[in-house]
């Protein structure tokens, strides 16, 4: 059925459309009132330019007399879809991709999938701009539809050639493995990805890991490195606890401080940026203080705080805190004695220790 995209025609007093202005907000509503009371993790969206859905408002708001009259012509008839306002100009249709720093409700607004259908249905046009709902909270769920899905930034090491990486952020590390393969052509097995924040080697991600991205402290537009037929091996070693927090870099360390990390979602939902850790915790076996495993030549470092994020703020707050007289006092006399040493959350004092060296 082909729709006009133009000001429709008017014959004997009836409208030569399938559906009324009226009959058309009914059915939209009606589809999202159902939508909006069967909530699900997975649900898919469809992001609609503000413009574009606003001129159709307008004309779905008229009344059936002014529809059979024709009277109205600040509220014509909308033409087809129009999503070009709100994605990158050197997007592909086919792979649109969204302005940054969008803001919902003022540049675009979400329908659901069944309304999205309906409106392509009369007006064809597009491109169709797919997102699906995620449920965030553990202990108090909420939904939201996640707008800007996370974009990692993937250097493979064989070529030094640099490719995008969009995946949900609630996807798992083992999905990453799995979309970076097929992307590149490399089994799996022979795969190796690395945290390649601040393009440094943070930790390597295991293949297996169900965690998600986000919990995996992988932010947006943030680097990560593909090794492939198992280079990596050799460059990192695991700490006795197996933990995949645990991987250090044996590489000294290319810079002293972190001033700020990479740039947050912008998507009208907050995004706190978490850190790593990934300390060398010494056993009782190892024999030697907590350098000892140091190869020749290199330096300390390899224990504190990595991948923090943005740390213009706590620097800040340190700043102020450091030049408070009480405080300046205290940490210039003996605080030794106030470090805990048995705090199971803690790093054995092994910060602490550092410091007082």
């Amino acid at each position: 059925m082909t729709i006009p995209n133009s000001d429709f025609m008017v014959e004997n007093g009836v409208c030569d459309l399938p559906f009324t202005p009226e009959e058309e907000k009914r059915i939209v509503s009606e589809l999202t009132t159902e939508s909006e009371s069967n909530l699900n993790e997975g649900n898919v969206y469809f992001v609609i330019s503000k413009r574009w859905y606003t001129s159709w408002q307008k004309y779905v708001e008229q009344s059936i007399s002014e529809c059979i009259s024709g009277e109205s012509s600040e509220a014509s008839r909308p033409g087809p879809i129009d999503n070009h306002d709100i994605i990158e100009s050197e997007s592909d249709d086919k792979d649109p991709q969204l302005r940054r720093l969008l803001v919902d409700g003022e540049d675009y607004v979400l329908v659901p999938q069944e309304v999205w259908k309906r409106l392509v249905e009369w007006y064809t046009g597009g491109p169709p701009i797919e997102r699906k709902m995620i449920c965030q909270g553990f202990y108090s769920r909420s939904y939201s539809v996640e707008v800007y899905p996370l974009c990692l930034m993937l250097t493979d090491r064989r070529d030094e050639s640099k490719k995008a990486i969009r995946l949900g952020k609630q996807a798992s590390v083992k999905q990453l493995y799995e979309k970076v393969c097929s992307m590149t052509g490399v089994a799996q097995e022979k795969a190796h990805i690395w945290d390649y924040f601040d393009k440094r080697k943070n930790r390597l991600l295991d293949p297996s890991s169900t965690k998600t991205l986000e919990e995996s402290s992988l932010h947006m537009d943030q680097d990560i490195l593909l090794e492939v037929d198992g280079s990596s091996a050799s460059q990192y070693e695991m700490s006795s606890a197996g933990n995949e927090l645990a991987l250090v870099p044996l590489e000294p360390s290319r810079s002293s401080v972190t001033i700020a990390g990479g740039p947050t979602l912008s998507n009208g939902h907050s995004n706190t940026s978490k850190f790593s850790l990934f300390p060398r915790i010494p056993s009782e076996d190892d024999g030697g203080d907590s350098l000892s495993s140091l190869g020749k030549g290199e330096k300390g470092g390899l224990a504190g705080l990595s991948n923090l994020g943005n740390t213009c703020f706590m620097n800040s707050a340190l700043q102020c805190l450091a030049h408070t007289p009480p405080i300046m006092e205290y940490f210039l006399q003996d605080y030794s004695e106030d470090i805990n040493r048995d705090n199971p959350l803690g790093m054995v004092s092994l910060l602490s220790h550092l410091v007082i060296c």
